[in-house]
């Protein structure tokens, strides 16, 4: 029987699961198979729980499933990188992996997913658009009556199409070289989810949507400096 299989017979004793695959990737040389292999039926067990916190959707509704699958990624990643800072003696693994995703990663994620344009651009006239989310750059929410907005996005769509230096088709997928920046912020621009991206290109929407955002971060000074 798969873990994903059998979390809800195990339901009532989830919390002393999790505390001893912690304790194992604790004890286990780092970044040994063991540990590895710990870490991984962690992350697995909890996204099968259906025990993560879900911090409200607010004023983050509409593109809230983006932030939180985004918030996910980076606290998996915390947990594989910082699984020594948890500390049985003040709580279960799940409170402190709960405390993490709502108190800071859903935080951060939603910081970033929100961060504004630099102010010499007029920001009621865009209000919508941000810098490191081109996932709200989409034609439904975005096309603006105001001549600034559509002009900045007219610019935008056309300079990632372009690519003059040839830096959008180049950051790809690992193992996926068509799979590249250009193609996936042109998609999301027109209005695609995640989730389609996915069946059209064949990787997982997880990997698809962690590496727009490493990629986005990479390249939002450029564009700022290109653009603006």
């Amino acid at each position: 029987m798969s873990i994903s299989a059998s979390i809800d017979v195990v339901q009532e004793n989830l919390d002393q699961i999790l505390q001893n695959l912690a304790h194992v990737a604790q004890c286990a040389p780092p970044r040994s198979r063991a540990q590895r292999k710990a870490l991984a039926q962690l992350i697995e067990i909890l996204l099968a729980s259906k025990r993560l916190a879900r911090p409200k959707a607010g004023k983050f509704r509409g593109f809230y499933g983006d932030i939180y699958e985004d918030a996910l990624q980076r606290l998996f990643a915390y947990i594989c990188e910082r699984i020594y800072n948890y500390n049985p003696n003040r709580g279960s693994f799940l409170g402190w992996v709960n405390f993490l995703l709502q108190r800071r990663f859903f935080i951060e994620a939603s910081r970033d997913y929100m961060h504004p344009f630099p102010k010499s651009v007029n920001a009621p006239s865009i209000s919508e658009l941000r810098w490191n989310n081109l996932d709200s750059i989409s034609s439904e929410e975005l096309i603006s009556s105001n001549s600034n907005s559509e002009t900045l996005l007219d610019d935008l769509r056309q300079y990632i199409e372009e690519d003059p230096e040839g830096i959008f088709q180049s950051r790809h997928v690992q193992g996926h070289p068509d799979v590249h920046f250009q193609k996936i912020s042109l998609m999301r621009l027109d209005g695609y989810k995640w989730e389609e991206l996915s069946e059209k290109m064949g990787v997982s929407a997880t990997s698809l949507s962690s590496f727009y955002q490493r990629s986005l971060s990479k390249f939002t000074p450029h564009l700022r400096e290109m653009l603006m």
